[in-house]
């Protein structure tokens, strides 16, 4: 990771601390197999930093289908990103992701919103690309989604990044080039046993 660029987030999410080198369970205070969200959802935006750099990549074909997405942390940043994603991100709420892979490195998903209402349907857009590559924050290797190929600004700038925590439970840092990109990344969970890959909406 580019020593600049570590020192500007790490600043950012709370100082020295998070760089530490903790493990999963020291930061969750329970087994990595046996968190939950509600363990996540207890960390604030510096721990779950820590958690992310404690945390290891997923194998590349483990993430297959859709999981629920649940943005993290308590603070003005998450507000601010809540406000973005659930009104200006897509057409209605966000409430998941999926993936599907396409070869031994690479795959594709996209997002899924629900529009509100008791009835409302449920869309299946914001597509990106993903693979498996060195991260920006810790030189370690992550989950990669890349919405570059699919979207127009500011969506394109989007560059998220995800770890496993256990078969079920995975932690994300999602970056929006408008807004900073890697030095003010956005933490997000997503939750499993996934569902089957349904495919995008059709354009």
């Amino acid at each position: 990771m580019n020593k600049y660029l570590k020192q500007v987030v790490t600043g950012i999410w709370g100082g020295r601390k998070a760089c530490q080198n903790l493990s999963v369970k020291a930061i969750l205070g329970v087994e990595d197999s046996q968190a939950t969200l509600d363990d996540l959802d207890k960390l604030n935006r510096r721990q779950l930093f820590a958690l992310f750099l404690a945390a290891q990549a997923p194998d590349f074909f483990s993430l297959k289908g859709e999981y629920k997405a649940v943005l993290l942390g308590k603070d003005p940043l998450t507000w601010i990103s809540s406000l973005y994603i659930n009104n200006l991100f897509g057409p209605g709420r966000w409430i998941g992701k999926a993936f599907f892979a396409t070869s031994k490195m690479q795959g594709r998903g996209y997002n899924i919103l629900a529009a509100k209402g008791d009835d409302a349907p449920i869309f299946r857009v914001r597509m990106m690309n993903t693979q498996m590559g060195v991260s920006q924050y810790d030189d370690k290797p992550s989950f990669h989604l890349d919405y570059s190929a699919y979207n127009k600004f500011p969506v394109s700038g989007m560059r998220d990044e995800i770890r496993k925590i256990n078969d079920n439970l995975f932690i994300g840092l999602g970056g929006f080039k408008a807004t900073g990109g890697p030095f003010m990344p956005a933490p997000f969970a997503l939750v499993g046993p996934p569902g089957k890959w349904v495919g995008p909406d059709e354009c």
